[in-house]
């Protein structure tokens, strides 16, 4: 009996360790995706906005001038299946932003920066070209178009003034 509760013991120490290490070891989706955010927030901050990161849970990335809600997406080319050829960059946007910059990594990083109201109900983009600069679908208008940040910041801007001169 005493030999059981030993090897009880000390069975649920090795799963306790195992569980410590699966948590331990770094994702590389979430290390990707990590990269993409902190190289998206360097490059809003070169165009000379403030730009801030969110707490892990938020529902936005980064806030930018105190008022635009940033939604960062990382996708990497995965393969079609076998009866398939050719493959994509697969986006999900499933926050609460004003802005979604999405990133197709490949040896370079390909930035699509989309007003979420361009969206609609859409929750899903996918480009379908090993190098985004050869897209030619309908999301090509947003390819590295950094210029809908800036009117992207300046209407949400002048929304919060809005707010705060009505709610005095």
């Amino acid at each position: 009996m005493n030999h059981e509760l030993e090897l009880f013991k000390m069975h649920k120490k090795q799963r306790e360790i195992a569980q410590t290490l699966r948590y331990a070891a770094p994702d590389p989706r979430r290390l990707l995706a990590r990269m993409v955010e902190r190289a998206v927030a360097f490059k809003i901050a070169e165009r000379g906005f403030r730009v801030h990161h969110t707490s892990r849970g938020a529902r936005c990335d980064l806030i930018v001038e105190d008022s635009l809600r940033v939604e960062v997406k990382a996708s990497t080319w995965q393969e079609r299946s076998n009866r398939n050829v050719g493959g994509f960059y697969q986006f999900f946007y499933h926050n609460q932003a004003d802005l979604l910059i999405a990133c197709c990594c490949n040896e370079d990083y390909h930035y699509l920066v989309i007003p979420v109201r361009d969206l609609g109900d859409r929750r899903n983009i996918r480009i379908t070209s090993l190098d985004p600069a050869d897209y030619c679908g309908q999301w090509v208008v947003y390819l590295e178009a950094w210029q809908r940040l800036e009117a992207a910041v300046d209407h949400a801007v002048r929304a919060q003034v809005y707010q705060r001169s009505f709610l005095q």
